[in-house]
């Protein structure tokens, strides 16, 4: 998957190889790094769209949360 919209709120965007930009609203961005054995997500963004479901249509792969900071725009999409 190269560029994709998967819900009126998100995008997605391949920016290397096993790394995506996820962003909301084309402002709140979040990224994937998928690795040989697991996933790493920074940042989740505020939840509007369903990331759960991208990261997993994007990766089979377990996936680690990491939060930059606690701010709202960064954290309310961990749930």
């Amino acid at each position: 998957m190269k560029n994709s919209q998967p819900d009126k709120f998100s995008s997605i965007e391949w920016i290397a190889p096993d790394t995506y930009r996820i962003s909301e609203f084309n402002m709140l961005k979040c990224y994937l790094v998928i690795g040989t054995e697991k996933a790493l997500l920074i940042d989740s963004g505020l939840g509007l769209g369903n990331h759960r479901t991208t990261v997993e249509e994007l990766t089979k792969l377990p996936v680690t949360l990491v939060a930059t900071h606690a701010h709202c725009d960064h954290v309310l999409g961990a749930g």
